[in-house]
Order: C-alpha cells, then sequence, then structure tokens
C-alpha cells in the first residue's frame, strides 16, 4: 500500500459512508489486504477492535486499530488492520472508496 503519512492526507469529512458501533463516522481513505486507513470522526487507540457498518447495505466492518492522529481540522486518520472479513466485506469497503 502507498499511502501518505496519517498527517499528510488531505481528504476532508464530506459524506462518510461508514458509522461505528460506539458512535461517530468514517470514510475509507485506502485499504490492501493487510490494512486499512479511515479518516474518522472519533479517534481509536492502538490495540482497539472497532466495529461498525458500512452505511449502504448494512455490511458489518471490523478492524483493530493501530492508533490515530488528529488533524488540524479536528478529524483523525486511522491505521488498522481488518479482521474477520469475508471477501465480499472486502469488496463493500473498496467501493466506499472515493474515485478521482
Amino acid at each position: 500500500m502507498t499511502t501518505n503519512s496519517p498527517t499528510e492526507v488531505t481528504q476532508t469529512s464530506g459524506e462518510m459512508p461508514l458509522r461505528w458501533t460506539r458512535g461517530g463516522e468514517a470514510s475509507l481513505l485506502a485499504m490492501d489486504e493487510k490494512t486499512v486507513t479511515f479518516l474518522s470522526t472519533v479517534p481509536h487507540p492502538p490495540g482497539a477492535r472497532v466495529e461498525g457498518i458500512i452505511v449502504a447495505g448494512e455490511v458489518p466492518l471490523r478492524f483493530k486499530s493501530h492508533g490515530s492522529r488528529r488533524r488540524e481540522d479536528g478529524l483523525f486518520v486511522i491505521l488498522g488492520r481488518p479482521v474477520d472479513q469475508t471477501r465480499e466485506h472486502r469488496e463493500a469497503l473498496r467501493a466506499t472508496l472515493p474515485t478521482g
């Protein structure tokens, strides 16, 4: 995966297609087979097991957080590892990636 460091990601909040179970929302910035990067309205500490849904289709989402970095705009870039995701879940998540 070739992504910018968390402080270099420039996407803004706009429409966030993911909802965390414990509150907050997010959008996917990047993903590969072993890592995911989200832009989130709430942080998740390293080691946290995070659950949520992809709003379109109510597809479950689970990952283990590697940590969060707060941006100047108050949003958080979260790095993590997918947990228990089927191929269909990964494809649904990948479909939320911004295009362009």
